[in-house]
């Protein structure tokens, strides 16, 4: 059952019957197993991936604000949020719900949270293509996470998400800074940071496109149909199995960058059996 799960996560466009003669099984036998597979994972790591206690601890994001720090000098940064759309094919009906006018695609939209270890250590979705990234944070929960899990700091120390513009304003995000209504510039150091993060933010960025790189199903536009698979269950276990990945492996692009080993595999699910 797992190897036809990551067989059909990472085979981009392969053909069902072609994976017959892989499995010994007949095609419907494979989606059924396919889809159990997925649905399941879902069920039992829905919340690891939402936000995992265990994981986003204040000692944890505490550690995680000193490495960026080290590395880049931005003071109280523990991680990176935005969103990303995955894409599938056109519907027969009901396409304006779907449908990012943005984007020009039917799509779902996900928010991600990366952090300084290489995991994405929170997911939030599906939404669906209209849907932007201020009304999936407000929607999430997370700002009255943070606001509970770090009312004021600890001392005199702050920590924030950082982001674009979209997510301001927020408890507990940071973005670039920008020049003021009255046309003043910005400062030589306030360009410094800016121009500091953003590079920070491109290593990120290539980690959050390691679940497309790993696992080619994301990239099959023309093999997601919403209306007899389930797509967004493709992401989502995507994201689970990239996080593994990364703990089996002991690094990533991010890690590298920061510096910040990712946990081991037995201490990223401790929390799903913890229970």
């Amino acid at each position: 059952a797992i190897c036809i799960l990551l067989h059909q996560l990472s085979a981009l466009g392969a053909r069902l019957k072609d994976k017959i003669k892989i499995f010994g099984h007949s095609q419907s036998y494979i989606l059924l197993v396919f889809n159990d597979i997925l649905m399941y994972l879902c069920r039992q790591f829905g919340q690891l991936l939402f936000w995992d206690t265990c994981h986003l601890t204040v000692s944890k994001i505490s550690k995680y604000t000193y490495s960026v720090e080290k590395i880049v000098g931005g003071r109280g940064v523990w991680g990176w949020i935005d969103s990303t759309m995955r894409p599938f094919c056109r519907l027969g009906e009901n396409q304006a719900a779907y449908y990012s006018g943005h984007k020009k695609s039917h799509s779902f939209q996900f928010q991600s949270i990366m952090t300084a270890d290489g995991i994405m250590s929170s997911l939030h979705a599906p939404y669906t293509g209209p849907h932007g990234d201020w009304m999936m944070w407000n929607d999430s929960g997370i700002e009255r996470i943070l606001y509970d899990l770090l009312p004021c700091g600890i001392g005199e120390q702050r920590y924030y998400l950082y982001s674009d513009f979209t997510y301001w304003p927020s408890f507990g995000i940071m973005g670039p800074y920008r020049s003021s209504e009255l046309g003043i510039s910005l400062s030589g150091t306030e360009e410094a940071a800016n121009l500091l993060m953003s590079g920070a933010r491109i290593s990120v960025e290539w980690g959050f496109g390691l679940n497309v790189t790993f696992w080619g199903i994301n990239n099959y536009k023309k093999g997601s149909k919403i209306l007899s698979s389930p797509v967004a269950a493709y992401y989502l276990v995507s994201t689970l199995l990239t996080n593994m990945h990364m703990c089996l492996k002991g690094r990533n692009i991010v890690s590298d960058k920061f510096n910040y080993s990712p946990p081991s595999l037995k201490e990223y699910v401790r929390s799903v059996f913890s229970e």
